[in-house]
């Protein structure tokens, strides 16, 4: 249970892109309710949550069961550093059913009503201090820190209100270690009047990819990888509300497990250096059943990457930068 406490070859060019990768209807909030989020913005300020977990052999063969790129026969050793990203396999709120919100998201760092009413996983980074090869180990104990570090509003002078909440998750072997991942973490909260617009984004400056992966996320992927986050959100499970309720055509992938396969095509590529730090931005919407090309690229120096998703039709879903081990 988690514990609460307080304490006081190629040019890569950088790739364009707009906060808030998708696009929203409008809805109005009242001054009462800003001001009560500005008072939760107040009260978060200093709040840790500390998540325990074991790096069980057995999750880990549900996740490789899972993942396309990976042979559930040939876990890692006793000891033996897990992957890159796999730790977000890890380390979750576990809630009653009747604490989750509305959309069957954990209410943990949640702002208050009515920006609590959908979420979004909008991007995030990972850094490895050791590098990646010093990571969580399997089979042992560990336990993640989660704060809040910053909260943005943004969209409200527009009609479209936003609050995007950044949190740092330090990950470690045990309470007093220094961190062995350092990830940051943002989601993106929304009114339940708010819509997508259906509109989407181009991105720009990608370079010409070096190799691609082809994946399709099914339902059963979504299920799988919903069961190992302990993430009952309804946007990766429920066809009916996603489409009535939150204005998608159809299930959407998690965020996480985009950017997991961001990192996992890098690797299934034959890249078997360290990875010191991972970033990633959603850009459009990812659904269920789409074939998912994910292309990747180094530069001339071998210690910069980029990584990106793409369906057959173009849309870029996420974009990733990676820093390797020159």
């Amino acid at each position: 249970m988690p514990l609460l406490s307080k304490y006081a070859t190629c040019v890569l060019r950088p790739v364009s892109w707009c906060a808030g990768a998708r696009s929203y209807s409008v809805a109005a909030v009242s001054e009462t309710d800003e001001t009560e989020l500005d008072k939760w913005i107040w009260n978060i300020r200093g709040t840790v949550i500390h998540y325990d977990d074991e790096i069980s052999r057995m999750k880990v063969r549900d996740l490789y069961y899972t993942l396309p790129t990976r042979d559930p026969a040939h876990p890692p050793p006793r000891n033996a550093s897990i992957s890159p990203l796999h730790c977000l396999a890890f380390f979750h709120p576990r809630l009653p059913e009747e604490q989750l919100e509305a959309d069957l998201t954990e209410t943990h760092f949640c702002p208050p009503a009515p920006f609590g009413a959908r979420r979004m996983w909008v991007g995030g980074s990972l850094h490895f201090p050791n590098g990646s090869n010093q990571g969580l180990r399997m089979g042992n104990e560990a336990l993640a820190a989660v704060s809040v570090s910053k909260v943005e509003k943004k969209g409200f002078d527009k009609g479209s209100p936003m609050v995007f909440v950044h949190k740092d998750v330090y990950y470690k072997h045990q309470l007093g270690d220094d961190p062995v991942v350092k990830e940051k973490r943002i989601h993106a909260y929304l009114t339940e009047e708010t819509r997508p617009s259906g509109r989407i984004r181009e991105v720009t400056g990608l370079p010409k990819p070096q190799f691609t992966y082809t994946w399709t996320p099914t339902a059963t992927t979504l299920f799988r990888f919903s069961a190992l986050m302990w993430n009952a959100h309804l946007i990766h499970l429920d066809r009916e509300y996603t489409r009535k309720r939150e204005g998608y055509p159809d299930l959407l992938v998690h965020g996480p497990l985009t950017a997991l396969m961001l990192v996992e095509a890098l690797l299934h590529n034959g890249y078997k250096g360290r990875i010191n730090n991972f970033e990633y931005r959603a850009r459009n919407p990812v659904y269920v059943d789409r074939n998912q090309h994910i292309h990747g690229a180094i530069g001339a120096n071998k210690g910069k990457g980029m990584l990106w998703a793409e369906d057959d039709d173009g849309v870029v879903g996420m974009t990733g930068s990676v820093d390797l081990e020159a």
